[in-house]
């Protein structure tokens, strides 16, 4: 089995992290996704709440483990995401889930040919950075030196490489879509979207939502998402249309 690891902190999950997903299962026979919940704290800009993260985390994970059945499943990240990828790549370094990292996606460690995680580029260092020093046989055993782990950047937001393998993966998941509207929303950050929100425009919200959740789901979403909208942000976003207009 070739198993795609993904972890993140998703504020929320957005169209942009959409491929990462997509490409995790492109390159594998299961996926899991480990979701964060932490939320972004008061003074930080748009406040999206630990609370607010829990209801759009329900959403997310009924629609993604719904659309791609048996393939991905979406696992609450704790402690962090960061250390249930360690978990997992631990248990099969090991032949056995101690941490139940695995086991509630119905993954045997024994059956894993290859472990692969997916992310950002800016992201790969926090597990690359123990390769070639004494921590490596401890967190990855010769997963490394036999093959059986990579590490894949998944380069999408960045505006400068070329995206024509991206957004062939994400092609039929946006069968109206033009190849220009597509890069637009593989491109999308978080932070540009938490911006976006500022707008109250639900439609174009939506637009940049993962393409599996429903009407329904999207506008569940949009109407949580409204609830972190703060008298700054608003001023700001004002601010800068005004700005804009000059």
């Amino acid at each position: 089995m070739k198993l795609g690891l993904i972890g993140g902190g998703f504020k929320p999950f957005t169209s942009g992290h959409f491929t990462l997903l997509a490409t995790a299962m492109a390159n594998s026979d299961k996926v899991i996704l480990y979701y964060g919940l932490a939320g972004r704290k008061k003074g930080s800009g748009y406040n999206y709440s630990r609370e607010m993260s829990q209801d759009v985390f329900n959403i997310m994970k009924a629609a993604i483990e719904r659309t791609y059945s048996g393939r991905v499943f979406v696992e609450l990240g704790k402690p962090t995401p960061i250390v249930k990828i360690f978990q997992a790549i631990g248990a099969v370094k090991d032949g056995e889930d101690t941490n139940s990292a695995l086991s509630p996606a119905g993954v045997n460690p024994e059956q894993v040919e290859t472990i692969s995680v997916f992310s950002g580029p800016e992201d790969l260092d926090k597990y690359t950075k123990y390769f070639g020093t004494e921590k490596e046989e401890r967190y990855f055993g010769n997963l490394n030196q036999t093959g059986r782990l990579s590490f894949v950047p998944v380069e999408s937001a960045d505006g400068e490489g070329d995206l024509s393998a991206i957004l062939d993966i994400v092609r039929d998941s946006y069968p109206e879509l033009s190849d220009e509207e597509m890069t637009d929303r593989v491109k999308m950050r978080g932070s540009v979207f938490r911006s976006l929100i500022a707008s109250r425009d639900g439609a174009k919200i939506s637009q940049y939502l993962p393409p599996f959740l429903t009407d329904e789901e999207k506008a569940k979403i949009v109407e949580i998402l409204f609830q972190g909208l703060t008298e700054n942000v608003f001023r700001s976003y004002v601010h800068q249309i005004l700005k804009s207009n000059r």
